[in-house]
């Protein structure tokens, strides 16, 4: 970060800055000029900087620079409107096309069969707009044409203006090995079973961009019965990786291998 200063401020850090034997400087002397020169400029430097940094926010922009603004959001200046009201309506009117814009596409898209939960992450490309990811109600990965069907519903209802794409995960298949630990008397293989489809279940419920925490893992197992659980093997992505947590991106989401019949499979 850039913090502004003064000319005389400029001043006295390339004074101190001098090796002693220019630092003895009198009016009328070229050190004393250069000196006062570069701070000059320096200083205008700071001061131009510090004033486009005002004027590139809509709570400190004016004039000009808040009409650039306004029209980037749609909201031209009235005639004789004076900065505040005109600031203050561009506000109301962002607010009233993020609100209004979000509950109608909502509601649309959740009364689709297919969907079962939306995750909204906003300017992911610049001011105005939105990605909608989309979970299905079936557990399965949105296809194409499904994906589709939802922005044209998306496109129907947004606001005039904003840009807002339905969006599938990028779904990073996991498989996993492992060997319970079983207490004595316990039917193994209905434990192994029951640890299988738990753990299953439980990385499918990952939200988009959840980290997936070993931990965790472990504990569906013992919660279940189990007296202790060693991963053998775990890949991400067709990848075998380090038995670790794993700190899924903000547009993904890690899912069990769909490609195998057996994705977690329990010894």
């Amino acid at each position: 970060m850039i913090n502004p200063k003064t000319t005389e401020q400029v001043r006295q850090e390339i004074y101190t800055a001098l090796p002693p034997d220019l630092k003895n400087m009198y009016d009328a002397g070229k050190a004393k000029a250069l000196v006062d020169a570069f701070s000059e400029q320096i200083g205008d430097f700071y001061e131009a900087f510090d004033e486009n940094v005002r004027q590139v926010s809509l709570s400190t922009a004016t004039g000009a620079y808040l009409d650039f603004i306004g029209r980037s959001y749609g909201v031209p200046r009235l005639f004789n409107e004076s900065d505040d009201l005109y600031r203050l309506r561009i506000q109301n009117n962002i607010l009233t096309q993020q609100t209004g814009n979000a509950t109608s596409i909502d509601s649309l898209l959740r009364s689709h069969p297919r969907v079962k939960d939306l995750k909204y992450v906003d300017y992911v490309y610049g001011a105005g707009s939105f990605a909608i990811f989309v979970i299905t109600s079936d557990d399965s990965i949105a296809d194409g044409a499904f994906l589709q069907e939802l922005q044209g519903m998306v496109n129907v209802v947004k606001s005039r203006g904003t840009k807002a794409l339905v969006l599938a995960p990028t779904y990073v298949p996991m498989t996993i090995s492992a060997i319970l630990t079983i207490p004595a008397g316990e039917d193994a293989d209905m434990l192994r079973t029951s640890v299988s489809e738990a753990l299953y279940k439980y990385i499918w419920n990952l939200d988009i961009g959840e980290t997936l925490y070993i931990d965790e893992l472990r504990a569906v197992a013992v919660n279940l019965g189990a007296k202790g659980i060693t991963f053998a093997s775990i890949t991400l992505d067709g990848k075998r990786v380090l038995i670790r947590d794993y700190n899924a991106a903000w547009d993904e989401k890690i899912i069990p291998d769909p490609s195998l019949a057996k994705s977690i499979s329990i010894n």
